[in-house]
Parts: structure tokens; sequence; C-alpha cells
């Protein structure tokens, strides 16, 4: 496919950043399933619109070209815009401008570079063509340093959170011991799926009622109020106490697109993002496992690692 687009809006002039990213993640291949596809945020009324480049071919650092088409580009970069729990309205791709990558990173390690003089032109995902006379937006020279996700596979990276019983920083790595298996949920006060999954865990013969702590440990993640804002305490505390009499099992992260950002799979490819968001770890090995979104199926997973 040639990328004509870049062509047509030759004469557009970008002025003004499109968005202000506060959080930005990359990925190495969109088409590798196994691959990490997290994006960023831009602000908590614009959820999840984002910057995503897509280290598709390109295995060095370097200086890459952005006008190539989708089907050819060594990096591919996108502008996500208008996103929510059912994917993004607007999707752009780059037809213009240059991704320079000062530092190459692996996984654990820091994607560095520098979008330079990046425009991109609205596309569309499914038809696999850019859309007539659509929008067109760019974010200048645009600077990233991000470290990389774990891939599923790997171990689980140091994620700091606040334990809503006992008000203490937590390092959620540090549950991976004397168990078989953790499991993390990413939950808000705002989601009714998360209510009724965490009503029918907890309940009398309910899967977190039933087994025991050396088999399973757990931690729901809390990031956002019923209001959508950042929780506090007492809100957590108030929001375990609707399923447990214990509240050891929940924990404060008012920055969870960012602490699971260091996870794989976070957004899907589409810029779909949903709660509850399942994840698991093996107790043994503190290996990443699972991931809703990824190839495998949650409970042949939970199986394998509490049967272990």
């Amino acid at each position: 496919m040639t990328n004509t687009a870049g062509q047509n809006q030759s004469a557009f002039v970008c002025e003004t950043p499109y968005l202000q990213v506060q959080y930005e993640d990359f990925t190495y291949d969109s088409s590798n399933s196994m691959a990490p596809s997290i994006i960023g945020v831009d602000d908590r009324f614009n959820l999840i619109s984002a910057i995503r480049i897509d280290m598709t071919r390109a295995q060095n650092a370097g200086s890459y070209d952005l006008s190539k088409s989708p089907e050819d580009c060594d990096v591919c970069a996108y502008v996500l815009s208008e996103c929510g729990s059912q994917g993004c309205g607007k999707i752009f791709f780059s037809t213009s401008g240059t991704a320079e990558i000062s530092n190459f990173g692996k996984s654990g390690e820091y994607l560095t570079g520098v979008l330079k003089g990046a425009v991109f032109q609205e596309y569309d995902p499914q038809t696999k063509t850019f859309v007539e006379n659509g929008a067109s937006v760019c974010v200048g020279d645009y600077n990233f340093n991000k470290l990389q996700p774990a891939l599923i596979g790997d171990e689980m990276p140091d994620l700091n959170v606040i334990n809503c019983k006992t008000e203490e920083m937590v390092n959620l790595k540090d549950l991976a011991q004397d168990t078989k298996a953790v499991w993390l949920m990413g939950t808000a006060g705002w989601c009714s799926a998360c209510r009724s999954h965490l009503t029918d865990l907890y309940s009398p013969e309910g899967f977190f009622t039933t087994t025991p702590s050396n088999v399973l440990k757990k931690a729901m993640i809390l990031s956002e109020d019923a209001n959508y804002g950042v929780p506090d305490l007492a809100f957590c505390k108030r929001y375990a106490e609707e399923f447990t009499e214990d509240a050891s099992d929940f924990y404060l992260d008012p920055s969870l697109r960012m602490t699971f950002g260091s996870l794989w799979g976070y957004i899907g490819d589409d810029g779909i993002f949903g709660l509850p968001w399942n994840v698991l770890v093996n107790g043994q090995s503190k290996a990443y496992e699972y991931a809703d979104g990824s190839e495998f199926d949650f409970d042949t997973v939970m199986n394998r690692l509490i049967g272990q």
C-alpha cells in the first residue's frame, strides 16, 4: 500500500501539539501477541488518548522514516484519540517525520528517542486505509524515555502500592512467596462489572473465600473512586467492606494505568481497555504468566499454577 496521505497533507503546518501526553508506553511488534501493547494517557477526562509507537521491524537504535505505510514501516507511530472502554473514536497514523531512537531498550530497559516533525492523518485500522478528508494532527518534536513493560514469562517488575488495611507501601512482587499463585485485579469504584465479580469471589462459597493463602494470594488494585477521581484510603476501606470484613487484599494505586503499564497487555492493540483486568503471577518463580487479552486461557493457567 502506498502512503499517499503524506502527499495530500504536505501543506499541513504543525503549530500546536494535539495531545499533552502525561504517560507514554511503547510496543515492539503489534502483530506478535506476546509483545507489549501498552499505550499512554493524556488526562483524566480524555482517557488513554495517546501516542503509540510500535517497534515493528526495528531492532536497533537509529533514524526511522515515519512516512512509510502501516504495512512497510519499521517504526510505526499512531495517535489514539477519544478513547474509552470501548476503544478509540479516532486513530491517526504518521505520514511524515522521523523517529530518532537513541537507545533501543528490551523488556525492563529504557526505550529512548524523539519523534521529529511527526504529522498524523486519520486512519481506519479495519480497512487499513486513510480516512478520506479525515483530520490531521501533530505532536511536534516529542521526546520519550520509557521503561519497557514486562512480557508474559518475565519476572514480575517492582509494583509499589498502598495496602488499604495497614496503610503501608507494599511491593506486589513480594506477595509471590509462600504461595503457589498471585491474582492481581485492576478495579475501580465506578466499575459495576468489578463489583459483581468481587461479590462472587468473596461470597461464602467463592474462590477467594475457599482458597487458602498458601495456594493463592490476591491483590485488588483500586485506581479510581466512584466519580472517576483519585481514591483515598477511606474510600478504599469502604470499597473493600462491600465484599469482605478484611481489607488486607485491597491496595490503593491512583496511577493504575502507569503501574500496570509495567506489564504487557493492559491496553489492547485497538485502544480498548477494560476492568476488571486480571493478572496471574507464579508464586514460585515470580513470573508474570497471564493477563486478560493475552492468548492464554485464565482457567488453564490458574489450574496449572495452583496444582504445581
